[in-house]
């Protein structure tokens, strides 16, 4: 209830908030980015859907993406034991370096880290920080540190070792970088190849 106090209007605290987050949430959301042709045509029944981290058509109904192999079904999350899977894959973005960092994905995988964790929270915790620092560790990071910073990349390909570029592979975000990821496929099947033929 609005009233005055020593000749100031005040406005109790709890209105004050929901009215503050009123106005973020006008704010939060955006126009639509699909038309009505194209929402049309996801609702279809024979639509197929699409892996949502690696856009691989995944007709059959499956729990995991055949392509990347992360949790692809629609009820993952509430499944008794499809859910750690999801879980594992929220957990592995925080000491995945291709991971966009914010004020609030660091804090949300810090207390996901201490809820999921607990006594080995220190543990995920050093991961998260080797995973924002990787030219302070020995290995991958360091020789990276060491190759020079003009370098192309296909020629700083061919200076790793196989683990590395394996771990690489495993690392890197086919959507956002697709020229550096089929140069580390296409070295990575090169030296496969020249393996079998040994």
């Amino acid at each position: 209830m609005s009233g005055t106090r020593h000749g100031w209007a005040y406005e109790p605290p709890g209105r004050a908030l929901l009215r503050s987050l009123r106005r973020w949430w006008r704010t939060v959301g955006g126009p639509d980015p699909w038309d009505d042709d194209t929402d049309h045509a996801v609702r279809e029944a024979d639509s197929v859907p699409v892996c949502r981290h690696c856009l691989t058509p995944c007709s059959d109904p499956v729990w995991f993406c055949p392509a990347c192999g992360r949790s692809f079904g629609p009820y993952n999350n509430t499944m008794p034991f499809l859910y750690i899977f999801s879980i594992g894959e929220a957990m592995r973005a925080g000491v995945n370096r291709q991971t966009r960092w914010t004020p609030f994905t660091r804090l949300g995988f810090i207390l996901l880290g201490l809820a999921e964790y607990v006594l080995l929270a220190p543990v995920y915790f050093y991961r998260m920080y080797r995973a924002r620092h990787p030219g302070s560790s020995s290995g991958r990071g360091a020789r990276a540190e060491a190759l020079p910073a003009d370098m192309p990349y296909a020629e700083r390909v061919t200076r790793y070792t196989t683990e590395e570029l394996e771990d690489v592979a495993r690392h890197i975000d086919r959507a956002q970088h697709p020229q550096r990821f089929d140069l580390v496929t296409a070295e990575l099947a090169r030296r496969l190849d020249r393996r079998s033929d040994a």
